[in-house]
């Protein structure tokens, strides 16, 4: 068992929906499904942090599922060597059939 200082008061501040580590944990793409809805099951999730929530998922998953088609189809072509993000990326010379 733990004891002190620092870890009873930090302990407190997770548990504060007030607290800057709650705050950013609301607004941080893999955390914030969960934390708004405690957040929103304890009442302290106004209607505009709801949407704003919402939205920025919705954006960072729109966002992630282009990043996967994009990326997937590049490496499915390129099977034979190792893809590269930033490769994938760059602008190609278009082939020609001569």
């Amino acid at each position: 068992m733990r004891s002190g200082k620092y870890w009873g008061r930090s302990r407190h501040h997770v548990s504060d929906p007030r607290a800057l580590i709650v705050q950013i944990f609301t607004y941080f793409p893999l955390s914030a499904p969960v934390t708004a809805m405690l957040r929103n099951g304890f009442g302290t999730l106004s209607p505009l942090e709801a949407t704003i929530v919402i939205a920025e998922l919705f954006i960072i998953g729109f966002l992630i599922l282009r990043l996967a088609v994009h990326l997937f189809r590049y490496g499915s072509i390129q099977y034979s060597s190792k893809l590269s993000i930033a490769g994938t990326f760059r602008k190609r010379a278009p082939a020609t059939g001569t």
